[in-house]
């Protein structure tokens, strides 16, 4: 047998941390498949056959199925930051921008002023690509800098201004985001901290305690839905100012969700069929096909091996088996949408009052990610839209944002506010627009469809009036 084939064993495992009695396995990282639990089939190349080896821990295998799972994209995202996410950037930092003058500032039909606006990165990451572009804590630094610098100049620090808050896990990219953002932290005027791990219960009630019910946006920029966690959006929504801005990977969930249920038969038959195929002398194509079987076989055992992770992923993401349910429930064709509406029913289950969905896709109009934006407040609901607006007007046909809002519900929605009255579309309050853009979904693009909708109520021209 050469010394890179791979043969099929089945294994069982006496103890967490004991040998393998008689079956052996791969050390070497690089030719491992994902394993755990008891009598399970396993790829190994002969190489290790040959030396004996025997895995020692459990542990080491879940933390691979982790890896395979979620780690691999994200080691090359930070590469080079692809053209949908410098849109989702610049969607981000222009939001960030109102977000922050808004509420330190005072401007807006709300009005008011509070001393302090706490933004957290949950997921981020090496804070640059490797060309030195900005990623979201950077950008939220240089925005928080500038907004401090004019609305509490010389006065900026922990108990006034904005304040961001980076969180990541990986210990490289925890690293690098120290280096990243070291020009802000440190100082007596420093407002941006910096935190190794994972944003969880114990964390967000250090970060609710150091806010004291200031208004706090968090970022949600996960690689997949691994690091969601249903379970902590009461608290992202605890109080009156609270906002979620997350990416969520539906194709990401459906591809999780189909591996978390697939169930591994017999990978040997394939195996089994090429050797029972063999002639007396096995000619070289004939071994070739049971060299093929094997890899088929490993390739097989190697997916499968993460599936328990990913039910696990899952249920930590929708909260419940019931909501997992409800996705296989769907029909196949289906299932992304059920869960970006399952994911925005948890939302406002948790406490947001308004949540906007609009889509991220690639050249050809191919479908990335969904963003969704929870709020409890009219003027942040608008400001989001006005920032999709002006990410709409950046946008080229690399990336672009994507939104389809029916208007029927919007329709029927305006001529219940507005029945037995006069009102203009726009330049007074109330306004058929401002009504549109601050109680509906309606995006600032689409007002031209809803005005052509609405001709037959037009009663004048200039200006444009409605009697419904």
């Amino acid at each position: 047998m050469a010394a890179n084939a791979v043969q099929v064993v089945r294994v069982h495992f006496e103890t967490s941390t004991g040998p393998v009695g008689g079956m052996v396995y791969p050390t070497n990282s690089r030719d491992r498949s994902i394993w755990s639990g008891q009598d399970e089939w396993f790829a190994v190349d002969s190489a290790s056959v040959q030396k004996g080896q025997v895995p020692h821990r459990r542990a080491e295998g879940r933390a691979l199925a982790r890896a395979k799972l979620t780690r691999m994209p994200r080691d090359t995202h930070f590469e080079h930051f692809e053209n949908h996410t410098l849109l989702k950037h610049f969607l981000l930092e222009t939001y960030l921008k109102a977000w922050g003058s808004i509420l330190l500032e005072g401007r807006g039909r709300t009005g008011g002023r509070f001393s302090r606006a706490i933004y957290v990165d949950a997921f981020a990451g090496a804070g640059c690509d490797d060309e030195g572009r900005p990623g979201s804590p950077l950008r939220a630094a240089q925005i928080a800098t500038e907004i401090n610098a004019q609305t509490f100049p010389g006065r900026a620090g922990t108990n006034c201004g904005m304040q961001v808050i980076a969180i990541e896990h990986d210990h490289e990219y925890y690293d690098r985001l120290v280096s990243c953002l070291a020009q802000y932290t440190g100082g007596p005027d420093s407002v941006v901290y910096v935190h190794h791990g994972e944003l969880d219960s114990m964390l967000l009630a250090g970060i609710g305690h150091f806010a004291h019910g200031d208004p706090t946006f968090h970022f949600l920029d996960p690689f997949g839905i691994d690091g969601l966690d249903a379970a902590l959006l009461p608290q992202l929504l605890a109080h009156k100012h609270s906002e979620v801005l997350m990416l969520f990977s539906d194709e990401g969930a459906v591809r999780l969700h189909g591996k978390g249920a697939a169930v591994l038969r017999d990978p040997t038959e394939g195996i089994r069929a090429a050797e029972a195929a063999l002639s007396l002398f096995g000619v070289e194509h004939e071994m070739e096909n049971v060299a093929q079987a094997r890899r088929s076989a490993a390739r097989v055992i190697a997916g499968h091996k993460s599936n328990p992770r990913a039910k696990e992923i899952m249920l930590k993401a929708f909260g419940s088996a019931e909501h997992v349910a409800m996705i296989e429930q769907t029909p196949i064709g289906r299932r992304q949408q059920k869960a970006i509406d399952l994911y925005t029913d948890l939302l406002i289950v948790s406490g947001a009052k308004r949540v906007l969905r609009f889509a991220m896709a690639t050249g050809g109009g191919r479908h990335k990610y969904t963003l969704l934006h929870a709020s409890k407040q009219t003027r942040a609901f608008a400001a989001m839209k006005d920032a999709i607006h002006r990410a709409k007007k950046k946008q080229d046909t690399s990336a672009e944002l994507l939104t389809d809002t029916p208007l029927k519900p919007i329709i029927a929605r305006i001529r219940e506010r507005f029945a037995g009255t006069i009102v203009r579309w726009q330049g007074e309050t109330p306004s058929v627009q401002q009504f549109a853009i601050d109680e509906t979904n309606l995006m600032y693009h689409e007002c031209g469809a809803l005005k052509a909708e609405l001709e037959s109520f037009v009663i004048a021209k200039k200006p444009l009036t409605y009697q419904f």
